[in-house]
């Protein structure tokens, strides 16, 4: 919690103009309580639900331990808390798949009738337009919506527009709840559990799909983690051409099992093809944006120059083997210096050397390379290393002042360190250049 007044991070700017009333308003002098609303901070849909949902818990705990006399009362906010944050968080979900069902290029409906099911608080027409569309979307949704269902259909069939628990009798003029009489809290809360654990489950899903999807490698009707199975699937693509690969009969049961065409399974197989996650799968040769096995030869070759090599080595193989991972001491910064100094040999050379070797393509290959760890997939990669790409052009064509500057920091970010090589080789071996990982191990220790 911060005061209003700060809260865009800039204490000496002119505060904002506030709405304050004598009963919503903030007090300077007891700023610790002053919550954020509005624009001071970032609530949405989500962030509301969170709020009811943990109002939920608080509640029924302070009834457990002391509070038991105000149970009757209290009911009511918990159980209307509870149905807030589910219909909330189902809103939610409608919006991020009617996004995501337009990042894959298949609206759910058009943008008006989206408002009008946010608009409503019917929580099983809420429940069954999003469940009804999420299980043709992605059958990865299947789960979470079968273990929810039962359990929000008995939300909607004790309170199924957010008004039992808002009001004691109906615009019928009939008094709520009469078929139901008592409500355990405990239950209540251990059952909410449940539900709140699946829908932030649901959440996740739907986070990690809209990453995934926004690579671009699905078609019509197969995601990318469908391409992926199918890749699984496929001969090696060596093989495809040879009759006892047995290809035809593969597709076949392709089709049959997803339901699609030929003109939609060739897409598949161009998509698989075409991605390195997935072409790597099939047994197909992928190569590193913007370098060569070669290029990085050259570089742990201009490594040596600089460094002790000899004296590194063991260090450079607990690196690699992960032991020293495992070894965690507390680091004397002035014996480390001393330490690299001591390792230091021809810097100067070295340095020379790097500046022959770089280029636009591979210094850009070699910062996207070492934000591997960074990337889900590797469209990502490939998006950022077209970025990096753009910056060293514009750095490069500025002037020759510009050009020696991006070259000098990127050799102190990478030759100049003396675990450039072991740093390098686990960066590849993370990002599935196992060959290239293997090559340069032979070559830093031969």
């Amino acid at each position: 919690m911060v005061d209003a007044t700060t809260a865009n991070g800039n204490t000496g700017s002119e505060p904002p103009k506030l709405n304050w009333n004598t009963l919503f308003r903030g007090d300077r002098e007891l700023g610790a309580y002053n919550a954020c609303v509005g624009n001071n901070g970032c609530p949405d849909l989500y962030y509301y639900a969170e709020g009811f949902a943990d109002s939920v818990f608080l509640l029924i705990d302070a009834l457990i331990t002391g509070q038991c006399s105000m149970l009757d009362t209290l009911i009511y906010p918990i159980c209307f808390n509870l149905r807030h944050s589910v219909e909330l968080t189902l809103k939610g979900q409608i919006q991020d798949l009617s996004w995501l069902a337009k990042l894959r290029k298949h609206p759910l409906a058009p943008d008006t009738d989206i408002e009008k099911v946010l608009n409503q608080h019917d929580i099983m027409n809420l429940w069954n337009f999003f469940s009804g569309h999420a299980v043709t979307f992605d059958q990865r949704y299947n789960a979470n919506i079968s273990a929810l269902t039962p359990l929000i259909d008995c939300i909607g069939q004790t309170d199924p527009t957010g008004q039992t628990f808002r009001y004691s009798y109906s615009t019928e003029a009939k008094k709520h709840l009469t078929d139901v009489s008592v409500i355990n809290v405990l239950v209540l809360r251990d059952q909410f559990r449940i539900i709140r654990n699946y829908l932030e489950e649901l959440k996740e899903l739907s986070e990690w799909l809209s990453k995934e999807y926004s690579t671009g490698t699905f078609t019509k009707n197969l995601s990318r983690n469908d391409l992926q199975v199918i890749a699984g699937k496929l001969p090696l693509r060596q093989s495809w051409p040879q009759q006892s690969a047995g290809l035809p009969g593969i597709k076949k049961s392709i089709k049959a099992e997803y339901n699609i065409g030929s003109k939609e399974l060739s897409e598949a197989f161009n998509k698989i093809q075409n991605c390195r996650d997935l072409a790597r799968i099939i047994g197909m040769t992928v190569h590193i944006p913007g370098l060569s096995l070669t290029d990085l030869i050259t570089l742990n070759n201009c490594w040596k120059l600089a460094w002790d090599r000899d004296a590194l080595l063991e260090e450079l193989r607990n690196d690699i083997s992960g032991a020293n991972a495992s070894t965690v001491e507390p680091v004397n910064l002035k014996q480390a210096l001393e330490h690299e100094l001591q390792m230091m040999k021809d810097t100067r050379s070295s340095l020379d050397q790097f500046r022959q070797w770089a280029t636009e393509n591979r210094l850009a290959g070699l910062q996207a390379l070492f934000e591997a760890r960074s990337f889900l997939f590797c469209e990502e990669y490939d998006l950022h290393y077209e970025y990096y790409k753009k910056d060293v052009v514009m750095a490069f064509s500025a002037s020759s002042q510009s050009r020696d500057e991006e070259i000098e920091a990127a050799w102190s970010r990478s030759i100049g360190r003396p675990n450039f090589p072991s740093r390098l080789i686990n960066i590849l071996k993370f990002a599935g250049f196992n060959h290239e990982a293997i090559e340069l191990e032979k070559n830093i220790f031969s």
